[in-house]
């Protein structure tokens, strides 16, 4: 018997490849002769970076980027890092550069907070000789339209007078052209387009919001040759555009701390510096799906990267090799922490369970809890939904001995349970 095993993490609780390794050893001993292929998971969201180099056996870089948060004086800056594998291939999560969690609750400005660092971290890959990029972007302290990330990569925004700004979002409505004639050629968006200045001569930047130190990452410069533009997938399953009721500032500014007067300020500042860049580039974005993801930073890195954006659980599982591996199995295990209608959106399992229905494969979900809307994963191809908390327990105890009880269902369901399985949850 072949048995591959897919989950994602159980947040707060188990890595992926903890569920992997004690799911596989429930299964051996049920039956030490089964063939087990561990194959953690993740959505391109928080420990994608993690389980891509436990797949594929690549190495951690770090580097010292800006932090999210932009204010008078010393540039923060933090310690980031993300991962290389196949040689030049690169794995990165915004969060680890200009996350929310990177920010003192009591210090948070979405106003003067921005994506310069996830901009550095690119350009830090694309130095290393990186030539395909793979951002997850989710967990973001920013609303930024991508402004910093583009900064980093030689991008200057211009006021009516030709003065550079901070590339921070109090500073959008003031923005009345771009100067891209020292962005890196090795990056594709607008890099075919150099040389765009809508306003005079320039005088340099703002005296009360000065332009950012220079890059601190002294390994490679801007405009070094390359075996053509540099590819920039982003893993994301959100759609929204950038604009109106559905978009990055109405939908994603409050839970980042935004005040009500703050979010119509950035809806009115995201209108105006899409405006300017559609006159002064030809190129808008910022209708696209997935423009208004992270802040409106997916509306910049379609802008000025170039980006292609794809459901997370499908890049992860095209980098790992899951039809290939799972080709012969006779069993799929998959799982999370806790399942509910939220589950098939994009998340892991509910990608693994498609491709297993297309395959062929029996697949089953092992999950710390169920919610709402848990139901809607058998139409998506899983055969079984098990869950490892009992109902006369409470959560937390639940979480906290959430390798025990781990072990005691993947041990009974290997013991018990057919492989021809009935589409009921216990």
């Amino acid at each position: 018997m072949k048995i591959v095993i897919a989950p994602d993490s159980f947040k707060g609780t188990l890595s992926a490849a903890q569920v992997c390794d004690i799911v596989a050893e429930a299964a051996l001993s049920a039956d030490p002769s089964t063939e087990v292929v561990r194959l953690p998971m993740a959505d391109g969201g928080e420990g994608t970076v993690d389980c891509l180099l436990s797949v594929l056996m690549g190495k951690r870089q770090s580097v010292h980027v800006q932090g999210p948060l932009v204010l008078p004086g010393p540039v923060s800056t933090v310690d980031a890092s993300y991962g290389i594998f196949d040689g030049n291939k690169a794995v990165m999560e915004i969060a680890s550069a200009s996350g929310f969690h990177l920010v003192n609750k009591n210090m948070r400005d979405i106003m003067h907070s921005n994506t310069y660092g996830t901009g550095q971290m690119f350009m830090d890959a694309v130095s290393r000789g990186c030539r395909t990029v793979y951002m997850g972007i989710g967990g973001s302290a920013t609303n930024d339209g991508g402004l910093g990330f583009a900064a980093a990569l030689g991008a200057r925004f211009l006021d009516r007078t030709g003065r550079e700004l901070a590339p921070v979002p109090s500073n959008l409505m003031r923005i009345e052209g771009v100067d891209l004639s020292d962005l890196d050629g090795r990056i594709a968006g607008l890099a075919d387009n150099p040389g765009v200045r809508a306003a005079g001569s320039g005088a340099g930047p703002d005296a009360d919001t000065a332009k950012l130190d220079a890059d601190p990452n002294s390994e490679g410069s801007a405009g070094a040759s390359g075996a053509g533009p540099v590819r920039l997938i982003v893993m994301s399953d959100v759609t929204n555009p950038l604009l109106g009721s559905n978009g990055c500032a109405h939908v994603f500014a409050m839970q980042k701390g935004a005040t009500s007067p703050e979010i119509e300020e950035l809806e009115r500042g995201m209108y105006h510096f899409s405006k300017v860049i559609k006159r002064e580039t030809g190129r808008d974005m910022s209708a696209t799906p997935g423009a208004g993801a992270a802040g409106g930073l997916g509306y910049g890195l379609l802008t000025f990267a170039g980006a292609e954006i794809r459901s997370g659980v499908d890049a992860v599982m095209d980098m790992v090799g899951f039809k290939e591996k799972a080709a012969g199995a006779d069993l799929v295990v998959t799982g999370e922490g806790r399942m509910d209608a939220q589950s098939a959106q994009g998340k892991v399992a509910s990608g693994v369970s498609r491709a297993c229905r297309l395959a062929g494969v029996p697949c089953i979900a092992i999950v710390g809890d169920l919610g709402e809307g848990y139901e809607s994963m058998y139409d998506l191809g899983l055969n079984r939904i098990i869950k490892t908390r009992k109902n006369s327990m409470t959560v937390e105890y639940a979480m906290e001995h959430a390798a025990e009880l781990l072990r005691e269902t993947a041990e009974d369901y290997f013991v018990h349970g057919p492989i021809e399985m009935p589409t009921t949850a216990n």
